[in-house]
């Protein structure tokens, strides 16, 4: 039987392969993606979507497994824990936070796969002003955090571009890794508990809650836990074990790489550019000071196949081909790091809660379906979702009914938020180099609203498209929603 071999050098670590694996043979073992042969059942979907074609594949005549050994449960741990969190990012720390501040004296343990909170981070980093006013931040913490505020957008296209002034901040470029420690620190001063380089192995059920196999160092431990939480990201770890999500399918996973890199445009507009020229999503500049930026393309995983696209090589095309880009970077321009991820696309999951178990974060595809923007929904929903397991008697379906009745509501926005994914953007650039004189303040601020979490003036929003599209085209896009507020 063949089964695959990933070279470690092509790797991006994106994680797409372990989101689709149906077996989760494949796993992140810090910075490198690993295959359990004794899972693997030879299936080879992970070499068919592999985004950097760095897995291939190979005959197998039973490679060795480490040996795991079994020792008994350290003593700082060796308690049964009220709530035991899986995933130690935005949304793992966040709802650790939302239960601490909602009920003081809970046993929580967090476990972080990471040797430290916030290493090799994938995300881009860019969330709106409102974001970070969610959590217990002081003014200077979230001074630290927020590298670079946002007060215009820049649209762009292969060749052309306008930048519209929002007279005010309105999104931020921040230092995620400088978030999580922060955050790591507050969960720890709120009386939690962080294990990090831990694994989650196994996850089983018995009366009152769950037993827990967990991995560190080469030895296998075990923990026990009334209530837990899956915000492993699109590894989506323990819900898979507990029947709440099977692997992911291959067009409800997105890829983007990004570069970190020097920048001599102007450092207080992020630029979004849709890359439909490249049968892709779209690209992103988010400047950071210091004459640098974060420069970064997304698309669908089954998109960069169908096509047999390399992201990283559009990445590199991206920097020779968009206009914008080649002239603010320079010819001598040099790149500092590279990163990528995997994130989740589509829509929200409505299975999000089974007795005594959530899931919260990418893990439940929480992320803007538009733009595969996830820090304030990491925070939003592990706020609440902290306070529902917090309030939590038995952790039954009806106690975290909260919690899931508070993500499904914003459930018909994320539809609403689709609507648009098959807009002429290259219209919408050229009647704003036009007419960006003649719009109102708030029609301005409505076309950033646009793609925001907030709640969509749609008269106003109507309105604007009439004259960036046409009546024709807004109707295509938007008529469901004319017809419901007729």
């Amino acid at each position: 039987m063949e089964k695959p071999r990933i070279d470690q050098e092509t790797c991006i670590t994106c994680r797409a392969c372990v989101g689709i694996c149906p077996v989760e043979a494949l796993k992140q073992f810090r910075r490198e993606i690993v295959v359990d042969y004794d899972a693997c059942t030879g299936c080879k979907i992970c070499g068919k979507f592999c985004s950097a074609g760095a897995i291939t594949f190979g005959s197998f005549d039973g490679a060795p497994v480490p040996e795991k050994k079994a020792i008994k449960t350290p003593s700082h741990l060796d308690k049964s824990f009220d709530i035991v969190i899986v995933g130690g990012g935005i949304a793992g720390l966040s709802t650790a936070i939302g239960a601490l501040q909602s009920k003081q004296n809970l046993d929580i343990l967090v476990i972080e796969r990471k040797r430290v909170i916030g290493e090799d981070s994938n995300s881009s980093a860019g969330t709106w002003h409102f974001t970070l006013d969610m959590l217990p931040l002081t003014d200077s913490e979230k001074d630290e955090i927020i590298l670079q505020k946002f007060t215009k957008l820049g649209l762009a296209n292969e060749h052309d571009d306008v930048v519209i002034d929002n007279n005010g901040y309105y999104l931020g470029a921040i230092d995620l890794q400088r978030l999580l420690v922060i955050l790591f620190r507050k969960v720890q001063k709120l009386g939690g508990q962080i294990e990090v380089n831990s694994f989650v192995e196994s996850v089983e059920r018995f009366d009152g809650g769950f037993e827990i196999g967990v991995v560190s160092k080469g030895e296998v431990y075990k923990i026990s836990s009334k209530l837990i939480v899956d915000a492993t990201g699109v590894d989506s770890t323990v819900s898979r074990r507990l029947g709440m999500h099977k692997s992911w399918g291959v067009e409800e996973i997105g890829v983007g790489a990004e570069y970190e890199m020097s920048w001599h445009g102007d450092s207080q507009t992020a630029w979004l550019i849709p890359l439909g020229y490249r049968n892709l999503g779209y690209a992103w500049v988010f400047p950071i000071g210091n004459n640098l930026a974060r420069v970064g393309v997304a698309g669908p995983l089954q998109t960069l196949k169908k096509h047999k696209m390399n992201i990283q090589e559009e990445l590199d095309k991206f920097l020779k081909y968009c206009a914008i880009v080649k002239e603010n970077i320079g010819e001598d321009y040099s790149i500092l790091a590279f990163k990528s991820g995997a994130y989740p696309v589509l829509e929200m999951s409505e299975d999000i809660t089974r007795d005594q178990a959530l899931r919260v974060g990418d893990s439940a595809s929480q992320a803007n379906p538009l733009l595969g923007e996830g820090i304030y929904y990491c925070i939003n929903y592990g706020l609440k979702a902290g306070e529902a397991l917090a309030k939590s008697n038995s952790g039954s379906e009806e106690d975290l009914e909260p919690y899931k009745a508070f993500v499904l509501k914003n459930k018909e926005k994320f539809e609403t938020d689709k609507l648009g994914f098959g807009m002429d953007t290259d219209k919408v650039i050229e009647n704003l180099q036009k007419n960006l004189d003649k719009l109102s303040e708030r029609e301005r601020q409505v076309l950033l609203e646009f793609l925001m979490p907030v709640e969509q003036d749609w008269k106003t929003r109507i309105r604007l498209s009439k004259k960036l599209l046409g009546t024709k085209e807004t109707l295509k896009l938007f008529g469901s929603e004319i017809k419901k507020r007729l």
